[in-house]
């Protein structure tokens, strides 16, 4: 049974998981992080990748958990001027604080990887929302998940 299944995920590809009708939303690293969480928020999705307009790449994909993460961080701080911090703090410079000024590392796959590499990205590094990455339109098709790859199964 497991190897019929690692050869069906090895046989397709994350181009073919994709839903007809889907919506992705990208994240300006300088939109602030409020404004950031109510995006997500009013369209009802879990995450989202970070843009960088003046690299012109993206940088990482930003969470729900991330940010209840930077709450969490900034409520033990500084409790009362947690308010103004959200809202001043920009994703882009939270994205360099959390990875301590490294640079981040873009975790994704392309549209022609194998499901089962794309498996191995979403394990290896404990992921729950992999972008699949178009290099023709240089945009992200969808984010894919355990649950999209179960489904498609």
């Amino acid at each position: 049974m497991r190897g019929l299944i690692c050869s069906i995920l090895r046989e397709y590809r994350a181009e073919n998981v994709m839903s007809e009708s889907s919506k992705i939303v990208y994240l300006d690293s300088g939109l602030d992080l409020r404004q950031g969480f109510f995006v997500l928020l009013e369209n009802g999705l879990d995450s989202a990748p970070v843009w960088n307009s003046t690299k012109g790449k993206f940088l990482a994909t930003i969470t729900i958990s991330d940010f209840i993460n930077f709450l969490f961080y900034t409520s033990f701080a500084n409790p009362q001027g947690m308010n103004d911090q959200y809202a001043s703090q920009t994703i882009g410079n939270w994205l360099n604080y959390a990875t301590e000024g490294q640079e981040w590392v873009w975790r994704h796959v392309e549209a022609d990887t194998s499901l089962f590499d794309s498996c191995r990205v979403l394990a290896d590094h404990s992921l729950h929302y992999l972008p699949v990455y178009s290099r023709e339109s240089n945009m992200v098709v969808q984010m894919l998940t355990h649950v999209k790859i179960l489904g498609f199964l």
